[in-house]
Parts: structure tokens; C-alpha cells; sequence
């Protein structure tokens, strides 16, 4: 069986140097995933959110050129 060819104090630098390395690159990695699924969400929240005011802006301009009078409606004519 053979000794080990690489001694503890060559490894411990291989993943000093290794660490020094990966860590950095998965923290920005991790921060930029996180900063793009933010960025849609938000997108989409306010795109919902001016959806719903162009529909309530399309109902009111309904109301005006059907002559709505504030009564209840039923949907039927």
C-alpha cells in the first residue's frame, strides 16, 4: 500500500487556495439568483398591479359610453 504522495500541509494550501477561489464566486452567484428572482417578482407584482388599474379604468370608460346610471347590474340586458 503506498504512502500518501501529497503530504497534509500541500493539501491544506490546495484547498486554501481552492476555497479562496469557489467561495467567493458561489456568494455571487447566490446574490445575483437572489437579486434576478426579486427583480421578476416585483415586475410582476407591478404589472398586476397596473392590469387591475387598467381595468378599472376600462370599466369606468364602459360606464360613461353605456350611460351607466349607478344601478346594480345583473348581467342581464
Amino acid at each position: 500500500m503506498h504512502l500518501l504522495l501529497v503530504n497534509l500541509y500541500e493539501f491544506g494550501l490546495f484547498l486554501r487556495i481552492l476555497l479562496w477561489i469557489s467561495v467567493p464566486l458561489i456568494v455571487v452567484a447566490l446574490l445575483l439568483t437572489t437579486w434576478l428572482h426579486y427583480r421578476s417578482r416585483r415586475r410582476g407584482v407591478d404589472e398586476i398591479r397596473l392590469s387591475m388599474e387598467g381595468m378599472e379604468l376600462s370599466a369606468s370608460a364602459g360606464r360613461i359610453a353605456c350611460g351607466y346610471s349607478g344601478e346594480a347590474y345583473d348581467g342581464r340586458d
